[in-house]
């Protein structure tokens, strides 16, 4: 690395005195590469059909949790999440019973982002195995657990709007959907990363 040093009014610039040259040691440079695009380094359950990954497509980004179907559980005193749990234990209703009732709520969930055409469902925290599975085997990726750091940056590449509540889902999912493009899988020093492609010129959530 090549840098300069600030040269003294009172003297005379010199490559001598004010250049210098550092190096270090480390990985060959032909590792590295210049990506356009997102690097995520968290879960990610890409679509079975690996020729999603290779076009653009319709995401959706939530920043309430997807691991449990309570519409109260994202905001401030969970006054609705208790409401239902009072509900369902007051009934004496059988766990299985709930998770029948659970699964037909992410289904119709699941089913609304298809028929909007959806390609990739982003969440800042879990997702249910069943939902994740459901989606997967349909065309859609899933990736989950993204940090805030990741949040911010898929939003400015897509153009989504988050997605806060359960309690309050979009009516018309392409309102609040963005566009990304190809989805890749990169493996670095044994750590495999997820990269969000820059959608191609002209997209948009409407296309």
């Amino acid at each position: 690395f090549l840098y300069l040093l600030p040269a003294d009014a009172a003297q005379a610039w010199s490559a001598e005195r004010n250049l210098r040259y550092s190096w270090f040691c480390g990985p060959e440079v032909s590792w590295s590469s210049w990506l356009q695009g997102v690097v995520l380094d968290t879960p990610a359950a890409l679509a079975v059909d690996s020729s999603c990954h290779q076009r653009d497509a319709r995401l959706v980004l939530f920043d309430a949790s997807l691991e449990q179907w309570l519409p109260g559980s994202s905001g401030g005193l969970g006054v609705d999440t208790y409401s239902i749990e009072t509900e369902c234990m007051s009934a004496t209703m059988a766990p299985s019973v709930f998770r029948e009732w659970e699964v037909s709520q992410f289904k119709g969930l699941a089913d609304a982002l298809l028929s909007a055409g959806i390609g990739v469902l982003a969440c800042q925290k879990l997702v249910d195995p069943w939902l994740s599975d459901y989606l997967r085997q349909r065309g859609v990726s899933v990736l989950s657990r993204l940090s805030l750091r990741h949040v911010e940056h898929v939003q400015r590449l897509s153009g989504a709007t988050r997605v806060t509540s359960l309690a309050s889902l979009p009516e018309r999912w392409e309102e609040v959907c963005g566009v990304i493009g190809p989805i890749e899988r990169r493996t670095v020093c044994e750590r495999t990363y997820t990269v969000l492609g820059c959608p191609a010129r002209g997209s948009s959530p409407g296309a």
